[in-house]
């Protein structure tokens, strides 16, 4: 069964480097997802964005995110609570 975060619950994001993003949730506790390969541009641009699931979840190896200002596409990998 995929890890999936609620993104009503996502407090904050970090950009550790283009393949590496840090999730805060509510509560303090924090996920680590490392994409599935180097996505260009992610830590320049310093954003990012996501459609999710349509109930608001964003799931491990399945969801896509786009970078801000370029347009890349990367997948995103499995989560690991830190």
């Amino acid at each position: 069964r995929p890890v999936c975060l609620r993104s009503v619950d996502i407090q904050s994001t970090r950009i550790v480097d283009d393949q590496t993003i840090r999730f805060e949730m509510r509560g303090g506790v924090k996920y680590e997802n490392k994409l599935t390969s180097k996505c260009v541009g992610l830590k320049i641009e310093d954003g990012f964005a996501y459609d999710g699931s349509p109930n608001g979840d964003i799931c491990e190896n399945r969801e896509a995110i786009f970078v801000l200002h370029r347009g890349t596409v990367c997948l995103l990998g499995a989560f690991q609570r830190l």
